[in-house]
């Protein structure tokens, strides 16, 4: 992996890619206040990597930060200034798998070449609360390694 990626320290092997936590995520409409907020805002993972398992749900919200739209390089900037585009799903019994890089790996990497993906979960509207009454489930595996003591050993 570590070639693959040109990076200059090596990723597998090490506590890099270590698995660190699993989360299911379960959003109901009916639990929003109000049916235009979201159910996540926009945000960055801080780990490596974000391996998220989805439905095959078409209303389920996902949506990532178009960056080339904004300037800004925090969650919140990118929030409030990027346009979003919806991840599509493969629309039949099938479970999607979405990777996000995190910020740990845009560190790791550079962000030249690598950048955190900033992403949402959008609620379903007035309209889409009314016909659905939308509720999303996703399995996320956060590659969140412990920082280590010393920096690891340049590849040579």
């Amino acid at each position: 992996m570590s070639q693959a990626l040109n990076a200059n320290v090596p990723l597998m092997g090490t506590t890099l890619l270590d698995p660190a936590t699993v989360g299911v995520h379960y959003y109901d409409s009916r639990n929003l206040s109000d049916y235009s907020a979201h159910f996540s805002p926009p945000h960055m993972d801080s780990g490596t990597l974000t391996i998220l398992f989805r439905s095959h749900d078409e209303t389920d919200g996902l949506e990532v930060a178009d960056l080339e739209t904004t300037e800004k390089e925090d969650s919140k900037g990118v929030g409030s200034e990027a346009s979003f585009i919806p991840v599509p799903t493969p629309g039949d019994e099938m479970t999607e798998v979405v990777v996000f890089a995190g910020t740990r790996l845009q560190r790791l990497l550079g962000r030249d070449r690598v950048r955190a993906c900033v992403h949402r979960v959008r609620g379903p509207g007035p309209e889409g609360h009314k016909r659905f009454g939308v509720q999303r489930l996703s399995i996320a595996m956060f590659c969140a390694p412990s920082v280590p003591a010393a920096p690891p050993t340049p590849l040579t």
